[in-house]
């Protein structure tokens, strides 16, 4: 009888230290599988005067705040874009151009290619023919709008130095669905037509210099939407 007590005992030891270890584990992975489905996405509109805004923007930026950064730009579809190789100098983080279906990652920047609309279904980046809204090509406003959608909370827009109004109903869209955003302070932009027009059109939830909405961003675990604050 007490060896037979002996061995249920050992039973029981050897087979509870497992159990334990798995239980651990286990929920490591489901919170680190939470973390890498919940990290925000940053969409950055920007135009003309753009360029110097986007490098003092990622030159503030905590390469490591675990967020994924995608650039729309208005650009000159008979030229090729060098943004992707010029704002690598800015920032440690890796910068690409995308490639339709590219998945996206945190700690990355994603550089739109010039003269298409670039939308995000379930992870990954989608390139479409450019389109015109009244003789416009709102490429930034279709971006956010497709990020409002995939994000909802977890979406953050951006509007940079440019003209006329692009990303004005994308910064809309992005609020009514609980996500946070900012405008350059139109008294530090080169161009101040898109961030003033947000602002004005009450899209935007904080306006700062380039380098200021960064800062924002990296001292700030979980951005959550206020009144609008300068």
């Amino acid at each position: 009888m007490r060896s037979e007590k002996k061995s249920q005992s050992n039973l029981k030891s050897t087979s509870g230290k497992p159990k334990k270890s798995t239980s651990r584990n286990s929920k490591t992975a489901t919170k680190k599988n939470f973390r890498d489905k919940k990290f925000q996405i940053v969409g950055i509109g920007a135009s003309a005067g753009g360029l110097e805004a986007l490098k003092g923007f990622l030159s503030h930026l905590d390469p490591k705040v675990g967020m994924a950064y995608v650039v729309v730009q208005h650009l000159d579809p008979k030229h090729g874009s060098l943004s992707a190789e010029i704002l690598s100098r800015s920032t440690s983080m890796l910068v690409s151009e995308i490639h339709d279906g590219d998945l996206v990652h945190s700690n990355r920047v994603y550089v739109m290619p010039p003269n298409c609309d670039l939308s995000i279904k379930s992870g990954k980046l989608k390139i479409q023919p450019s389109t015109k809204t009244r003789r416009q090509h709102m490429c930034i406003d279709t971006f956010f709008t497709s990020l409002a959608e995939e994000k909802k909370q977890s979406a953050v827009g951006i509007i940079l130095s440019g003209t006329a109004t692009d990303g004005t109903q994308g910064c809309l869209a992005i609020k009514a669905r609980g996500g946070v955003t900012f405008a350059q302070d139109p008294s530090t932009a080169q161009y101040a037509g898109m961030p003033q027009a947000a602002i004005s059109a009450g899209a935007i939830d904080f306006v700062h210099s380039p380098e200021g909405i960064a800062e924002k961003i990296s001292n700030i675990d979980s951005l959550s939407p206020p009144s609008v604050h300068k």
